[in-house]
């Protein structure tokens, strides 16, 4: 067994194991009301920053008509318009970044403590692989690595 930091390359890819983790952790963990929370936000903002970039065509059309018939006053409302929604996609888009990135990682500390236990509790302690091969250095660490691994694929 190769324990280098590659990726392997002979993976299966399991939806029945994916919704199992989803509702374990939306369903039944202690941290599912922030993560709807979160979830929400996420949806929330991706909804309004869609609606801002259709309002970016009005603000564009009504821009280039005034621009066209070189009536300054429309043009100065139409500039307006055009950096007020453009602040607003800014905005929605940076919320969503930022709760996205929240959850991300309350889904990952959930991850990890949820795997962590599973391996250093019952007959099958994994802390004791250090004493059979040299090679192991840390199992905790590279547990979470491949979880972080894990949870950038699902969010990026």
């Amino acid at each position: 067994m190769s324990l280098s930091n590659e990726a392997p390359t002979n993976t299966s890819f399991s939806w029945s194991a994916l919704f199992k983790l989803l509702k374990e952790y939306y369903i039944d963990s202690e941290d599912r009301s922030r993560a709807w929370a979160y979830l929400l936000g996420i949806l929330i903002c991706t909804i309004i920053s869609s609606l801002l970039i259709v309002a970016i065509s009005w603000c564009s059309a009504a821009f280039i008509t005034a621009l066209t018939a070189k009536m300054l006053v429309p043009f100065l409302y139409s500039l307006l318009n055009f950096a007020v929604v453009k602040s607003g996609i800014i905005a929605f888009s940076s919320l969503k970044d930022y709760l996205s990135t929240k959850l991300s990682v309350l889904w990952r500390n959930w991850l990890t403590k949820k795997t962590l236990k599973q391996y250093l509790e019952g007959e099958n302690n994994f802390v004791d692989l250090k004493y059979f091969s040299e090679e192991i250095d840390n199992v905790p660490q590279r547990i979470q690595e491949d979880i972080k691994r894990l949870l950038i694929l699902l969010f990026f």
